[in-house]
């Protein structure tokens, strides 16, 4: 109050000022207040125009090594480009049947046989993390390593069908779940969220 009241004599409106006149400056006067503090509460983003942020396929590729590399390129992995404008994550699609087909594997599998396969698989995801740490430091984006890592199972309701012989829905499901976990458990960095396809 005591701003506005110094804002009207300063401007010599002080006697006889009307009261829509002093709604107004108050409004005003709580507007900036708030701006003001939510600046200062609210970390912004470094959007510096030099500063490139987002990380894509071409980049993760000149970082990581040929048997990772081979991930992609065979598409048992899909990179998802990373964005570092807010909430930074790496995602990651699996082909579980990628998997089995490279490992030579033949249907029906369990759990027990696709374990060596797996272990492989998590080996890669785990070197694509430190990958992409690395380039978010290069990019000046620290903060935010490590990378929340985020897995989708992309084809999981059709390889619990086709190669772990699941016939009904909750089969599928149950199986997908179990194998899920089971990459969890072998996962260096865990990831945030997993979903199943």
């Amino acid at each position: 109050m005591k701003k506005v009241t110094n804002t009207l004599s300063s401007i010599g409106a002080d006697a006889g000022s009307s009261q829509q006149m002093v709604l107004e400056l108050a409004r005003h006067f709580l507007r900036q207040n708030a701006m003001r503090v939510s600046e200062n509460i609210l970390k912004r983003p470094d959007f510096t125009p030099d500063k490139e942020t987002s990380i894509r396929y071409s980049e993760l590729t000149a970082e990581i090594d040929d048997q990772t590399r081979e991930y992609f390129t065979k598409r048992i992995l899909k990179f998802h480009p990373v964005s570092l404008h807010i909430f930074p994550s790496l995602r990651i699609d699996i082909r579980l049947t990628g998997v089995a087909v490279s490992s030579g594997l033949s249907a029906p599998l369990t759990e027990l046989v696709l374990a060596p396969s797996l272990m492989n698989l998590t080996d890669a995801i785990d070197k694509t993390c430190l990958a992409v740490d690395a380039i978010c430091e290069r990019k000046g984006f620290a903060s935010d390593v490590p990378i929340k890592l985020i897995l989708n199972l992309a084809d999981a309701s059709l390889f619990t069908r086709d190669w772990m012989e699941c016939s009904t829905a909750s089969a599928q499901e149950q199986c997908a779940v179990s194998l899920g976990e089971m990459l969890c458990g072998m996962l260096t960095r865990q990831p945030i969220k997993m979903t199943c396809s």
